[in-house]
């Protein structure tokens, strides 16, 4: 009997411990690079995403690019998130909307123009 738990215990465990390796292999590919710190790069870099909103956050206007959702087994709370400022400098990002990011807030801009 303890076997029995034992193994499922150890079976458990490494289905999270291949979970976790997949989100993070997923954000690291979803991590922008020195060269997409700026809007010029980034697009360069990433010409299939085409999902680009600009919001006005007080007097400043932000790009707002919604990516990619990361594939299963991740399970993410939503798609990934890129923001630049006025300037055209990587702002602030996340792999995954909806986990209370900052990042949270600009998507939801975005997604209601």
């Amino acid at each position: 009997m303890k076997k029995e738990i034992f193994g499922s215990i150890l079976v458990v465990m490494a289905i999270l411990a291949v979970n976790m390796g997949f989100v993070w292999y997923e954000s690291s590919r979803m991590k922008p690079s020195d060269a997409e710190v700026t809007i010029t790069g980034f697009k360069q870099s990433r010409p299939q995403l085409m999902n680009w909103v600009s919001v006005p956050v007080g007097d400043i206007r932000y790009d707002v690019c919604i990516g990619p959702t990361m594939a299963f087994p991740a399970l993410p709370s939503g798609p990934s998130c890129y923001v630049f400022d006025d300037q055209g400098q990587l702002f602030d990002w996340t792999p995954n909307v909806g986990e209370g990011h900052p990042v949270d807030e600009f998507h939801n801009l975005a997604r209601n123009q």
